[in-house]
């Protein structure tokens, strides 16, 4: 009779060269998802809620906001660049019993996945008017029902799941670049840029009315909900992972059902070894940051990023507990990067 006691136990560590930085180019699509995936309640409720009532004398909370994830997010990435294991691997590590419990409230929380079609919908349904003559709830339902549909194809056909979901991402990143590009080159905001970037800085105690205690709660929302947070953050591990960055070299990938050739995801990760592969740490040390602060930073703008706070604990313990120790190069306590 198995063991009841070894669920959860994974294999140690195996030894591999850590691959180089192909170019950072290359190297920036779970960055550029990062990026088309933070554009949630936050820049497009609360903080303009915010703006419009209160001006500018709340923006200077902006930036300490987008900063506020970075940490989490980089212990993220950092830990698959180490070892091309996925976050919740190292959770596993950590303590399997938690593991397993947040990932059950994750399965939890995504199970209305189905209102993101259905608000996604309700914008078709206004913008086109299509199909003519269908009521209101009868045009978002089509809508979301077909993007629901185009997604499951795209997945069900797709070689490398990864590589569908980036290159969507990209397109929806640069859409929205431009798009946000066109809507700020008009002259009204244009003639307000010089007092808008003074109050990413500078507090400006003008309000033009009266605070609303009510709106406490409002403001609070807004710098914690703003672009991805909490498992949405967990997520960049597996864009890292699927991307093949550092020792994910060695991980195979989700391939489609249909199309797809398996690939062997080895239920161990790999950490660098004692060799020629360390040269290459360097340039690996530069990807994370640039990869996240460059897109974090495209919607400073439209406001923030979050930082989740049970998150954070995790990836301090990853970073500074028993785990990171495992991660230091053997010939010194220094960690690699």
């Amino acid at each position: 009779m198995a063991d009841q006691s070894s669920w959860g136990i994974l294999p140690p560590y195996q030894k591999a060269p850590l691959p180089p930085l192909p170019s950072m180019l290359r190297a920036l699509g779970p960055g550029v998802i990062f990026m088309a995936l933070a554009q949630g309640s936050g820049e497009l409720i609360w903080w303009p809620y915010i703006i419009a009532k209160y001006g500018l004398s709340f923006l200077f909370l902006l930036l300490p906001a987008c900063l506020l994830q970075f940490p989490v997010t980089y212990e993220i990435g950092r830990y698959t660049v180490l070892t091309g294991e996925s976050i919740f691997q190292g959770l596993i590590r950590l303590q399997r019993h938690f593991a397993f419990f947040l990932w059950i409230l994750m399965t939890l929380s995504f199970l209305w996945f189905g209102a993101f079609a259905a608000a996604g919908g309700t914008s078709l349904a206004a913008l086109t008017n299509f199909p003519a003559g269908w009521s209101a709830r009868g045009q978002t339902l089509f809508w979301g029902y077909a993007s629901m549909l185009v997604f499951l194809a795209d997945i069900l056909l797709s070689k490398v799941i990864y590589q569908m979901v980036e290159l969507f991402m990209w397109g929806v990143a640069l859409l929205t670049l431009v798009g946000l590009t066109w809507a700020s080159a008009n002259a009204e905001a244009l003639e307000a840029l010089p007092a808008f970037v003074k109050g990413l800085f500078v507090p400006d105690l003008s309000m033009p009315r009266p605070w609303d205690p009510a709106d406490a709660t409002k403001l609070l929302t807004a710098i914690t909900f703003a672009g991805l947070g909490g498992f949405w953050t967990l997520f960049y591990s597996y864009w890292v992972r699927d991307k093949g960055a550092g020792m994910a070299h060695y991980m195979g990938r989700i391939t489609g059902p249909i199309t797809g050739k398996a690939e062997t995801i080895p239920a161990a990760g790999f950490l660098p070894g004692n060799d020629e592969g360390l040269a290459h740490v360097r340039r690996w040390r530069r990807y994370l940051p640039l990869s996240i602060l460059g897109c974090q930073h495209r919607h400073r703008r439209e406001f923030t990023d979050h930082a989740d706070d049970l998150s954070a604990r995790l990836c301090a313990a990853l970073s500074q507990g028993t785990l990171a120790a495992r991660l230091r190069y053997r010939g010194g306590s220094k960690p690699l990067f």
